[in-house]
This record gives C-alpha cells, sequence and structure tokens, in this order.
C-alpha cells in the first residue's frame, strides 16, 4: 500500500478518491461529477484531495478522461449531457496537472507525460503532449507539431496554446508558420502565443519580415515593435494605409505607443502617393495621441492639417518640411536643444 504524503489530509473527498481507484463505479461517477461542479469550492476540495492521493493511478485516470471522456473502460453514467460538464472538467484536469504541491508530486506528473507522449494512441500522445507543453516542458514540442499538422481544430488550438508556454525559439517558429499557413483560422491565437513568448520570438519575427505577403510582414513588424525592437518601423507604418480599418487603427495606436522614434516614418507614410483619406485619418490619430509634450508642440501644425480632407495637401508639404528638418528637431523633442527657435 503506498505510503501518504506528509501533508495528507484525510477528507470525504479523498474517501471517494480510494474508492474510486478500486473500480467502485458509484466512487467514479461520484469523483467526475465533484472535479466537473458547477461550484469551485466543490472542484476545489476535490482537487485538494487528487493532490494528496499518493496512488499514481489518478494521473492515468484523469488523463483518460482529458483525452477519452472516460475514467477507464465505462463511460461514466449521464455525466455528459449536462451543459459544460465537460468544459469544467478539462479545466479541473489541466489545473491538476498545472499545480504541484510538493517536488515528488512534480517529478511524478513530469515522469508519467514524458512516458504517455510516446504512446502509439493519438489522443493519449496530444492529450499528454498538451499538459506537458502547458507545465513548460520543451520535449513536448515534437508531438506538439505533429497537432498542428494532423490535429483537428481543438487539439490544434490546445497546441498553440500549450506552445505559448514552452520558452522556447523553436516554439516561436512553430506559431510562426502557424500565422503564415492557417493565418485565416488561428492568426490571434498565434499572434497572442508568439507575444507571450517575449524574447524568444524576436528571430521568428525577423525572419518573417521577409515574406511575399504584406500583411505577414505586418504582423512581424507589430510583433517586433509590441517586443521593444523598432527596426521595422518602416513596415509598421505603412499599416496606416491598409486596407484594413483594424490594421490602420491597431497600427496607429502601436505608432503612438512608441512616440518620437515613429514620427520620421509617418512622416514618410503622409508624403507616399496615393495619400487616402483613410491614411490621412490614421496618422492623424497616431501622431496626435503620442504622449510628448514636444512632439505635440512641434507637430501641431501637422496634425491641424491633417484634421480635414481640405487640407491634406497642406499637410504633405509641411510632413516634407518637417521630415527635411527632422535631425534638429529630434533634437529638441530629446532635449537636447532647448527651444524650437534655437534651430536654424
Amino acid at each position: 500500500m503506498a505510503a501518504f504524503p506528509s501533508n495528507f489530509r484525510f477528507s470525504p473527498e479523498s474517501d471517494l478518491l480510494t474508492k474510486a481507484l478500486a473500480s467502485d463505479q458509484v466512487a467514479i461517477e461520484s469523483a467526475i461529477e465533484q472535479l466537473s461542479s458547477a461550484y469551485p469550492g466543490i472542484r476545489q476540495r476535490m482537487l485538494e484531495a487528487v493532490h494528496n492521493c499518493a496512488d499514481n493511478r489518478i494521473w492515468t485516470h484523469l488523463l483518460n478522461c482529458f483525452a477519452f471522456g472516460k475514467w477507464g473502460e465505462t463511460l461514466p453514467s449521464d455525466i455528459y449531457v449536462v451543459p459544460g460538464v465537460s468544459q469544467r472538467l478539462d479545466v479541473s484536469i489541466v489545473d491538476a496537472f498545472m499545480e504541484d504541491y510538493s517536488l515528488v508530486e512534480n517529478e511524478r506528473k513530469s515522469s508519467y507525460l514524458a512516458k504517455v507522449m510516446n504512446s502509439k494512441d493519438t489522443k493519449l500522445r496530444y492529450a499528454a503532449a498538451y499538459l506537458a507543453g502547458l507545465r513548460g516542458n520543451p520535449a513536448a514540442l515534437p508531438v506538439l507539431e505533429e497537432v498542428l499538422v494532423t490535429g483537428d481544430h481543438r487539439w490544434q488550438l490546445r497546441a498553440i496554446q500549450a506552445l505559448s508556454a514552452i520558452k522556447e525559439t523553436k516554439s516561436a517558429e512553430l506559431l510562426v508558420q502557424v500565422l503564415i499557413k492557417h493565418h485565416e483560422q488561428f492568426h490571434q491565437e498565434a499572434r497572442r502565443g508568439l507575444a507571450a513568448l517575449g524574447v524568444h520570438s524576436e528571430s521568428a519575427w525577423l525572419e518573417m519580415l521577409e515574406n511575399p505577403d504584406p500583411h505577414i510582414r505586418w504582423h512581424a513588424a507589430r510583433g517586433l515593435a509590441e517586443a521593444g525592437n523598432s527596426s521595422a518601423l518602416e513596415i509598421l507604418a505603412q499599416g496606416l494605409c491598409d486596407n484594413n480599418y483594424t490594421v490602420r487603427w491597431v497600427t496607429a495606436d502601436l505608432l503612438a505607443h512608441i512616440g518620437a522614434k515613429a514620427i520620421p516614418e509617418i512622416l514618410k507614410v503622409i508624403l507616399s502617393p496615393p495619400f487616402s483619406d483613410e491614411c490621412r485619418q490614421s496618422a492623424f490619430h497616431a501622431l496626435r495621441a503620442i504622449k510628448s509634450y514636444r512632439a505635440s508642440e512641434t507637430l501641431k501644425p501637422l496634425v491641424s492639417a491633417l484634421s480635414s480632407p481640405s487640407t491634406k495637401q497642406i499637410a504633405q508639404i509641411i510632413a516634407g518640411r518637417l521630415l527635411k528638418d527632422w535631425n534638429h528637431l529630434e533634437g529638441y523633442i530629446s532635449g537636447r536643444i532647448s527651444s524650437l527657435e534655437s534651430i536654424n
């Protein structure tokens, strides 16, 4: 008989799990009902019993529930006909695998998932890789790559989520491929994943700058800018004139957040034909939203001219002058020069 951990507390939930592990069908159904309960307190008490359980079989049964919707060979009666039950059960199982109450538990789960990732059963292999990925284990990367190619929509979404938790350059490379190959399906999820990877995604973003698709290049420039790398500002600024309203709006907000460094590229966009009215509005929003008193003072005539379609051409003339004098103007905005009057 397995020894109980030192922090083990006897509880009705622990007794229920013991019976479920002994194949008591009523106890199995009751344990699953509690793990999928609509009441968080009930779920939490059962999760505590799971963490305090010293029997390694608990992880096998929970993985079976996650992969197949069943504890063992039999499906719990009527449990999945209740709306929301399967989703809550999945969340509880993920929580159980994500949190470790002790180093021993960590080692038990990590070892078990590593073994199952080599399973011949596709669903078990996918489930184990997903959970191992959420735990940040790079050993899950080959299976997650397989899921992206052969899995259904739900498992592909799970693979993207798991990749976001594995802080490796390879994770970013795989998410970039998702962004390129499945742009219409998963572009929001892939972008969020790349953002979560932070510095690990930078080399993948830089590689995307060479993509022939202008929208892919814009996504790369946006990702780099959000990570603090302004090397692709020229490509990012081109989004001010994109046909898609959302792209224009996001570009303007991001350029405004970058601040003075983005101004020369915005000026170039204003000077580039054709300067559409949509592009004028986006440039106006970007420049007006830059939060710097000196920048606002410098740009005031241009922002005023951009505020109306009738003064669009005047705005282009002003933008040309500003760009020509930018080296001096930047000195004022940065504080190296005390006043605009001192600029010749």
